[in-house]
């Protein structure tokens, strides 16, 4: 069955989850903690812990999959890159909270020493930006599977 151009779901869907995984993995190179130490803060990028080294897999995986998925939507390229944005989604948003969950140890690996930490603007940007790859994947999955 030939899809309309006009009213066809994957591009949308698929572009979403692009632009999540792009999201996802710009947030990670922006401050995801801030670590109190001694009287002295610091904000850290996601960067700086295996959290956020995998959120940036994620992200990538995500935003190749959900252009893969856009720009050759036939196939399966099509139903691979709409998986692959979905999982990468997945990964990236699941990341961010294990880093959330993880903070106090995360803010003590960076000091080397007792500290408090606390999360910063990109964590949740990257979290927000896995969530969008995540539900695009999923989209661009049931409109692939819908032709």
């Amino acid at each position: 069955m030939e899809r309309s151009k006009a009213t066809d779901p994957l591009p949308i869907a698929a572009g979403a989850a692009a632009v999540g995984g792009l999201i996802a993995f710009l947030g990670v190179y922006l401050n995801w903690f801030t670590v109190t130490a001694g009287g002295v803060q610091a904000e850290v990028r996601g960067t700086e812990d295996w959290t956020g080294l995998v959120a940036v897999v994620a992200g990538l995986a995500a935003l190749i999959g959900g252009a893969a998925a856009m720009l050759i939507k036939d196939g399966p390229v099509g139903k691979l890159g709409a998986a692959l944005a979905g999982v990468g989604g997945v990964f990236a948003a699941a990341m961010a909270i294990v880093a959330l969950l993880r903070l106090d140890a995360i803010a003590q690996d960076v000091a080397g020493g007792p500290a408090d930490g606390g999360w910063a603007t990109g964590l949740w940007i990257s979290l927000i930006g896995g969530l969008v790859a995540m539900i695009g994947g999923w989209q661009a999955q049931r409109a692939e599977a819908g032709t």
